[in-house]
């Protein structure tokens, strides 16, 4: 820096006049504009309430347009013999303060989505109880909504856009006989707490819900009142990338690792079965005669028995398809699994974790 561009402060005094005070002047070290010195280093402490906010921010932030101050700009400039009070600092700061106080709270609101009603949450649990009970499989067609529904769809692309966060889908055996891929599908596991994930987190959250309340009503509840189910699996998010990519014929759990329930939510706008293919398989093995075929549908939630009752399978996708699906597990098979030869780790899996269903006043 040039000696005309610096600023030299004396007793409380601003001078760009070099000869005056450059002999043991103190340097200001930072990144400013204007270079600044002292002539003691009590001077320096003196003017350093209305000098740290420049200095400090300078050293955050390179300066990129740099343009030397000349006489003229210097004359507007607040005299050095009358520094910033700390009143007018503190003032300042507040109204900073304040205001981005005011903003997040602002932002807060917008991102804070309200929990379901309690009565929506009633009416979910009885069509989940009797169908699972009934024919091991749910169907539920406008699970969130229109509005919900589209704004999960816009996380979802916006997730996949971040190709690192996903790989590709694994099995215990990559290909079947012949060299056929059992499974095309690339994944990411989720928690809902992610960057721009509020939506997905009021699914996952609302699934908790209707889950923890099929299973604390024991007695009405059927099957679903003989399992403890108190954790569940992070949310996998699955994109099928078209081109006749599919999951042949599988189980899900068929090894007793614990997952008691799947959860699917479709996530496709405009699909058309005959069209894109992509449809979901099961075969209920309670229900032989019957194989249900089910399109995934933007806002469909397909629910069925993870063990070996519901084998299925996820026909070719001709485009690109979304899926969220979350395993709900049974803490009494998962604490059988020491007693069991070769029994899966589900337990210890870092992919697990705690329900947070939706708290109401009377739960």
């Amino acid at each position: 820096m040039k000696t005309s561009d610096a600023l030299y402060i004396h007793h409380g005094f601003a001078s760009s006049r070099h000869d005056e005070f450059s002999s043991g002047a103190i340097r200001c070290t930072g990144n400013l504009p204007v270079e600044k010195r002292y002539c003691s280093k009590e001077h320096q402490v003196k003017h350093w309430p209305a000098h740290k906010h420049v200095c400090k921010a300078s050293r955050q932030q390179p300066i990129t347009d740099f343009k030397p101050l000349n006489n003229e700009t210097r004359g507007n400039e607040r005299n050095g013999s009358d520094p910033m009070s700390e009143d007018e600092l503190r003032s300042i700061v507040n109204d900073l303060c304040n205001n981005h106080t005011q903003w997040i709270d602002s932002l807060s609101k917008q991102l804070t989505i309200p929990p379901p009603d309690d009565s929506w949450l009633e009416q979910m649990k009885v069509q989940v109880v009797y169908d699972m009970n009934s024919f091991g499989v749910c169907v539920v067609d406008n699970f969130l909504g229109s509005d919900r529904s589209n704004e999960i769809y816009a996380e979802v692309v916006r997730l996949y856009r971040q190709r690192s966060l996903f790989q590709r889908g694994q099995v215990v055996n990559e290909a079947g006989s012949g060299g056929v891929m059992v499974r095309g599908d690339h994944i990411a596991w989720l928690e809902g707490t992610e960057p721009y994930c509020n939506n997905i987190r009021f699914l996952i959250r609302s699934l908790d819900s209707i889950v923890a309340r099929c299973v604390a009503h024991t007695n009405s509840a059927g099957e679903m009142g003989l399992y403890r189910i108190t954790q569940r699996t992070k949310a996998m998010l699955a994109c099928y990338p078209g081109g006749g990519s599919r999951y042949v014929k599988h189980v899900d759990n068929p090894n007793f690792d614990g997952r008691k329930i799947t959860c699917i939510y479709y996530v496709n706008k405009d699909w058309n079965g005959e069209r894109d293919g992509g449809l979901l398989r099961i075969f209920p093995e309670n229900h032989r005669n019957h194989v249900a075929s089910v399109e995934p549908i933007l806002d469909r939630l397909v629910m069925f028995w993870s063990d070996r009752r519901n084998p299925h399978e996820v026909l070719p996708a001709q485009k690109m398809r979304f899926a969220i699906t979350v395993w709900y597990l049974d803490d009494n098979e998962i604490a059988m699994q020491t007693c069991l030869p070769g029994g899966s780790t589900v337990a210890q899996s870092s992919k697990n974790q705690m329900m947070a269903p939706f708290q109401y006043g009377n739960t």
